[in-house]
């Protein structure tokens, strides 16, 4: 039996008590909370990327993707710091 679409009764969360086991791809068209952790056994691509050039002092000669910048820490040995478009930073 093959169904196109399910519904909860009166416009109610449709709750399922068990787990689901999808064969195939999953979208959500809206919002996706989880309350609980997220697993994954495949790869999961990076939402953050940066790509560009530096001189040898650090200052950066071309960017794209997250804001970053580059220093020195001694010759030849450069350290970046991501800055994503939500405020949140790292040093790589």
């Amino acid at each position: 039996m093959g169904v196109n679409r399910i519904r909860a009764q009166s416009g109610e969360n449709l709750i399922l008590e068990d787990s689901v086991l999808c064969e195939r791809d999953v979208r959500c068209l809206g919002n996706l909370h989880v309350a609980g952790n997220v697993t994954c056994d495949g790869a999961v691509p990076s939402p953050f990327f940066c790509n560009g050039g530096f001189a040898g002092n650090g200052s950066k000669t071309a960017s794209g993707g997250v804001a970053f910048t580059v220093v020195r820490e001694s010759a030849g040995v450069y350290r970046h710091h991501l800055r994503d478009a939500g405020g949140c930073s790292s040093f790589c």
